[in-house]
């Protein structure tokens, strides 16, 4: 009974250790996941709509039904087709404030405008000297339209507003969904002047209202093609531009040679004492989060310790070991020795 007791005791210290451990690593591990910070880059929009069906009429007015996939009848000029730009830039600086500025400024000067933009994370103060905030700094992102006739200059002042890390151009073309869009909307505007014409000359009440209902969808539908006529002529007019700011108080070093072998050296003697530093302040962290723990348990501990050595030492007093050779020697009778008389 008493050594079941014990185990029990003995249980519920080695329980506590492990909470106290599962305890630590869950705290340094949500500290270390709150200072990360992870700049997830918005997806491309994507300008094509949906596939449409279009249709011509024939001079009896009937419709052939044509899918929007369908490739037109004359192939299109290269200086002629719809192309969509996009350039996507992802830059750190040392001054964000200024930098954010000089982007709103060129687009501005570039007759743009910037479509979104959002500023997110703390300043590093003083100009990017102080490390306390290191792995909490300022990021921005803008959607800019930048007129495609500017695109390019609009590239090369973008690469001097800080430390290019990436640069990616894409161009989408647009030409045979806009072309099939055209050519559907003039079918359109066909059948509605031909329903005009057939509502003037209409006498029946039934007749006329099933033409204007008639007309009514047509013209809804000749609305909805003009809209995205319009949303595709905007896109292609304006390019988008996405930019990417990241403050930090120092640039990436990106290189296109390889280092010498000096080079190489001291910025590995630079790396290991950077790493020794952060080892340390990560253990002084580690170290400081656990002492309160270490107390109270500790203190938990050599209570249940010292609760053990004082059961065990009563339990020894009342139920003292006896000896093997002490057992025998009172278990075997006594026999009295006499006296043998050797003068006989």
């Amino acid at each position: 009974m008493k050594t079941t007791k014990y185990t029990m005791i003995l249980t519920i210290g080695i329980i506590c250790i492990l909470v106290t451990i599962v305890l630590v690593g869950c705290s340094s591990r949500a500290t270390s996941s709150g200072n990360e910070y992870v700049a997830e880059e918005p997806q491309n929009r994507n300008t094509t709509s949906d596939e449409m069906l279009l249709y011509n009429m024939n001079e009896e007015g009937e419709s052939l039904v044509e899918s929007a996939d369908t490739p037109p009848s004359k192939a299109t000029p290269v200086d002629n087709r719809k192309l969509i730009k996009t350039l996507n830039i992802s830059m750190q600086t040392m001054k964000f404030d200024e930098t954010t500025s000089s982007i709103t400024d060129l687009v501005n000067e570039l007759d743009g405008y910037v479509e979104e933009s959002n500023v997110t994370g703390n300043s590093i103060t003083p100009a990017g000297s102080n490390r306390e905030n290191f792995y909490n700094p300022r990021s921005a992102s803008f959607v800019l339209r930048i007129p495609v006739e500017k695109l390019d200059t609009a590239s090369d002042k973008l690469n001097n507003l800080g430390n290019i890390t990436s640069r990616t151009e894409s161009v989408e073309d647009v030409t045979a969904n806009y072309t099939d869009t055209e050519r559907r909307l003039e079918t359109l505007k066909v059948q509605e002047e031909r329903l005009l014409d057939m509502l003037k000359n209409a006498d029946e009440l039934e007749y006329m209202i099933t033409l204007e209902r008639e007309l009514s969808d047509v013209r809804y539908e000749i609305e909805s093609y003009t809209s995205h006529l319009n949303g595709l002529d905007n896109q292609i007019s304006y390019s988008f531009v996405y930019v990417y700011v990241d403050e930090v108080i120092e640039y990436d070093d990106v290189r296109i040679a390889p280092p010498t072998f000096g080079e190489r050296i001291a910025k590995g003697f630079s790396s290991s004492v950077q790493a020794i530093s952060d080892f340390g302040q990560v253990l002084a962290v580690i170290l400081v989060t656990v002492v309160p723990f270490v107390v109270v348990w500790g203190g938990i501990f050599t209570l249940i310790i010292v609760g053990f050595v004082k059961c065990k030492r009563r339990y020894r007093q009342k139920h003292p070991k006896v000896l093997p050779t002490q057992a025998k020697s009172e278990d075997t009778p006594k026999v009295k020795l006499e006296k043998i008389d050797t003068k006989k």
